[in-house]
């Protein structure tokens, strides 16, 4: 009987200790969608390239779950013909096909939906937009110009601002995510700036109950 209470009470410690963390907070999942243009290149080299230093990023100042997942082949969703849109037209098509595809999730703050292309937008001589978020939605465009343009437009998407981006000096000049004007003699820091953290691990904590 006794051998039955240890293996009982140890059973209960577990469920007491991971249990309530995971009801603390609903997960962030970010949804990437690569268009179809990327098939070849696998969901593994994306997320290496594009994500993860995102990701170390996120862990770096909040202890809230993250999850990225990719989404391929999706009829209407990742073959939209982008290359003939606006920037704003993209994702004004993105937004409206995952509200009608997506309608049987429960609508959260915690989903976000990111379009993911090879070539940029709006290109005008040397001019070109990079990627295009609904400042704290749930929907973004981002080209892979840059390492850097998933976290800058999923930022955009956690309610950090431009305003709030900075440059920092680490043995050479280097910008934060969400610097908007990027200048090519200066590195990623692949990081947000303290001001940009503060809102998003606000925003995350907001709009996670």
């Amino acid at each position: 009987m006794l051998k039955h209470r240890c293996i009982a009470l140890a059973v209960s410690l577990v469920c007491s200790v991971v249990l309530p963390s995971a009801w603390a907070a609903r997960s962030l999942v970010i949804t990437v969608y690569p268009h179809d243009e990327l098939a070849s290149i696998s969901d593994k080299q994306l997320h290496d390239d594009f994500f993860q230093a995102w990701l170390d990023e996120m862990r770096s100042f909040t202890q809230h779950p993250i999850e990225v997942i990719f989404q391929r082949a999706i009829p209407g969703l990742t073959d939209i013909d982008y290359g003939a849109m606006t920037s704003i037209e993209i994702l004004d098509a993105f937004t409206h096909e995952i509200d009608n595809q997506r309608s049987v999730r429960p609508f959260s703050f915690m989903n976000k939906d990111l379009l993911l292309t090879r070539e940029s937008y709006d290109q005008s001589g040397l001019t070109f937009v990079a990627g295009l978020a609904q400042p704290s939605g749930n929907t973004a465009i981002a080209s892979m110009t840059s390492h850097a343009v998933p976290g800058h437009e999923i930022g955009h998407m956690l309610s950090a601002t431009h305003e709030n981006a900075e440059t920092h000096f680490n043995g050479w000049f280097c910008e934060t995510y969400m610097v908007p004007n990027r200048v090519a003699l200066r590195s990623n820091c692949y990081r947000y700036s303290d001001q940009n953290r503060a809102a998003i691990a606000d925003y995350l904590k907001y709009n996670s109950n």
